[in-house]
């Protein structure tokens, strides 16, 4: 009879001292315990390997239908001012959760079937999972509880001034505390809480000023106050959004000077009670006999529940001051309405089952597109979660809504993409020197859980792409992260540095100046789901792009179609499209003109969307 080792997230001390390799089987369940192993000459097996295709249709969706799990729930006990309170829970986060949870429940199911074991190890995440569902011996592997946090735990300040080996990472409530304390200053020194008394309001709920420059100085011009609502990244986050804050008359809001010290005082007294009636009422015995937190036989209750008060204790006052805020800002009878850009995060759910008064738009953020294939991801874009309209980008989604019935057509607003306003293709200055700018879409299990084989596929082809373009002659390649915390940005790091110990990574500079100083736009992307936002943004900006893929399907975008962009896989010969797209003028032109076309379709109303969706506002 063997042993069995689960592992996931292990460190390299004293490795080969905490496993037995003698009659035992090992399977990794992540792909940096894998290499871990490797490293060290541990036969192992890998999770992949225990799930079929077949399995991978079924997670997420499992994930979504729990989506709204707190409807089987007696709300007297999770409500303030008529909002549940974990109704709030963001939506991506604990998307993204389950589908870490889910596949692990399949694997060890099939793991377990397959093989007889007198004692099995396992690292926290999954002894969670074993500890109340098996008749085996479980034990903990290295007494070790390494609880991974959810992605919004904790936050990673990313400048790319600073050297990434120092870049702080900082807890959610020290954050906060940080945050209030730089908003406080900025907007006392700038003057970015003066209420505008004479003029209408538009609150737009988690923008980013630099982003959306153009929406707000359209709103200057028609004599609008922006209002900015940021529980997340303050508004006021460098000088450049200072600066656009300043010349638009905007009013920056924050819980102490919008609901005063009094009620926030309030609210830290009713958190405990509040919080107090939730623990208990997760603890009870009803949810623990249902079968909605069950999959393959085996039950996963008791992780979350665990993972929703741990939650809960943790934001559960920044949910009641999101509620409260929004109250008194239903109550405002300047306000003409407010544009969020989805429905899932806590700020947007808080502000959108609050709201009466006024109307709050969805307004487009990426560059969506579907087919028939692909109509079960479109939940990721909150279309049926609207409130009132939708303000979409062009035809090609307003048909896709219309022909899906998700939307009635006097509820689709096509405005354009305020977002892409100033977005005007420019001649770069011709160089010796050619400048590839390298987009990495971080690896995500949202749709089909982990896949440790794009691990390795990405990483083959960043090596090819640093060794083509060192091949060919004057050439310079800037990496750009994915500006949102991932923890697979770090991986990406680790491998191009591995590659070229001297090769540029930035972060956080804005993409529209890196594309504008480019000459080839190179987009790496883990899965085919969906099209990078990048992606549109080089080809309004009159960049060719190549889009390499590591993964194939049948998902044929119009884009795609109709080489508006080059897509190859990953084991294509790189360095020879690479080398076409920068030397063969006549095929980059063509792709150009591609490009254009179908941008004529996709974005209405090109440098005046701003104008549009406020009118719409206005008018109404």
């Amino acid at each position: 009879m063997k042993n069995l080792y689960l592992l996931e997230n292990i460190d390299y001390s004293n490795l080969k001292k905490k496993i037995n390799t003698q009659d035992s089987e090992i399977i990794t369940f992540d792909y940096f315990s894998h290499n871990i192993l490797s490293t060290h000459q541990i036969k192992h097996r890998k999770m992949d390997e225990y799930l079929e295709e077949q399995d991978r249709e079924k997670f997420f969706g499992l994930a979504t239908s729990l989506w709204e799990w707190y409807n089987i729930l007696d709300e007297k006990n999770f409500t303030f001012h008529n909002v549940n309170l974990l109704s709030i829970i963001d939506r991506n986060e604990l998307h993204e959760f389950l589908m870490d949870l889910i596949p692990k429940i399949k694997a060890i199911k099939n793991i377990l079937a397959q093989m007889n074991f007198t004692k099995i190890y396992a690292s926290f995440k999954i002894y969670q999972i074993l500890e109340n569902n098996t008749d085996y011996d479980v034990i903990l592997f290295d007494n070790y509880k390494n609880n991974k946090p959810l992605t919004h735990d904790e936050i990673i300040l990313n400048y790319d001034n600073i050297p990434f080996s120092i870049k702080p990472k900082l807890s959610r409530s020290k954050f906060r505390m940080i945050k209030k304390n730089q908003e406080k200053i900025t907007s006392k020194i700038f003057r970015l809480r003066k209420d505008n008394p004479e003029k209408k309001k538009i609150v737009l709920i988690e923008f980013n000023p630099e982003v959306y420059e153009d929406l707000l100085y359209e709103m200057q011009r028609q004599k609008v106050q922006p209002v900015l609502i940021n529980f997340r990244r303050p508004a006021a986050w460098s000088l450049s959004s200072i600066n656009i804050l300043r010349k638009t008359d905007s009013l920056v809001i924050s819980p102490e000077n919008f609901l005063g010290k009094q009620i926030l005082t309030q609210i830290k007294e009713d958190k405990k009670s509040i919080l107090l009636k939730i623990e208990n009422a997760l603890k009870s015995e009803s949810l623990k006999m249902s079968n909605i937190f069950s999959y393959e036989g085996i039950k996963f209750h008791k992780i979350l529940m665990d993972l929703f008060v741990e939650i809960l204790r943790d934001r559960l006052e920044e949910y009641l001051i999101q509620i409260l805020m929004s109250k008194k800002l239903d109550k405002s009878e300047n306000v003409l309405g407010a544009i969020t850009l989805n429905f899932s995060g806590e700020t947007e759910k808080s502000f959108s089952k609050v709201i009466k008064k006024f109307p709050i738009i969805l307004l487009q953020h990426a560059f969506s597109n579907y087919t028939k294939s692909l109509m079960f991801l479109d939940v990721f874009d909150d279309f049926k979660f609207y409130k009132e309209k939708i303000a979409v980008y062009g035809c090609v989604l307003q048909e896709y809504l219309l022909s899906t019935n998700l939307i009635p057509e006097d509820k689709i607003i096509v405005c354009g993409s305020p977002k892409y306003d100033s977005f005007k293709p420019i001649i770069k200055r011709s160089s010796k020197k050619k400048i590839i700018l390298v987009t990495l879409r971080p690896i995500i299990s949202l749709i089909e859980g982990i896949r440790m084989e794009l691990y390795e596929r990405y990483e083959n082809a960043i090596n090819s792409i640093i060794e083509s373009c060192n091949d060919l002659s004057d050439n310079e390649i800037i990496f750009k992260l994915h500006p949102q915390q991932n923890d697979n940005n770090q991986f990406l790091k680790d491998v191009i540095k591995q590659k070229d110990a001297d090769a540029k990574i930035i972060q956080s500079t804005s993409i529209k100046k890196l594309l504008i100083d480019c000459d080839l736009h190179i987009n790496l992307a883990p899965d085919n789901f969906d099209i990078s936002s990048v992606v549109l943004e080089a080809m309004i900006l009159k960049r060719p792009t190549l889009n390499i893929q590591l993964t194939s399907g049948p998902f044929e975008f119009g884009v795609i179609k109709e080489n508006a962009i080059r897509t190859i896989m990953y084991n294509s010969d790189i360095k020879e499209e690479i080398s076409e797209l920068i030397f063969n003028k006549e095929k980059v032109n063509q792709l150009l003109k591609n490009s254009a076309v179908y941008l004529n379709k996709y974005i209405s109303n090109q440098g005046n969307a701003s104008k549009i969706l406020l009118d719409e506002l206005i008018r109404n």
